[in-house]
């Protein structure tokens, strides 16, 4: 038996989180930290 802390809920959020973050955060990351 699998204990989990978490719901399905948390488990879509942080999947939703994961993909936004590779989309829009990952790509400009070396030009945010160039322009400070």
């Amino acid at each position: 038996m699998e204990l989990s802390l978490y719901e399905s809920a948390h488990e879509d959020f942080r999947d939703m989180v994961r993909d936004f973050v590779a989309k829009e955060v990952t790509p400009h990351h070396e030009q945010w930290e160039r322009e400070g």
